[in-house]
């Protein structure tokens, strides 16, 4: 692996925006930075970044029901 291709580790900066809205998709915006500027990461890509994590073995396995809870509150996060 080349550590030139990494990207570097973009920090949090502490501000999340709830979303009121019956028309979006997201409910919270995390806000982070990096080297390159300012972006948000909506907290269903992190849930789909997590489902990955734990897939992968890199996180210890969550219960179904869990997921089941996340997944009524978020919808499916594999589509």
């Amino acid at each position: 692996m080349k550590t030139e291709s990494i990207p570097e580790k973009a920090e949090l900066m502490n501000n999340v925006d709830k979303i009121v809205c019956d028309n979006c998709f997201e409910k919270y915006l995390f806000h982070l930075k990096n080297l390159n500027g300012e972006f948000t990461v909506g907290l269903t890509d992190i849930l789909k970044c997590l489902a990955f994590a734990e897939k992968e073995g890199a996180v210890p396995p969550l219960s179904p029901q869990w997921w089941l809870s996340v997944e009524s509150h978020f919808g499916d996060l594999e589509g």
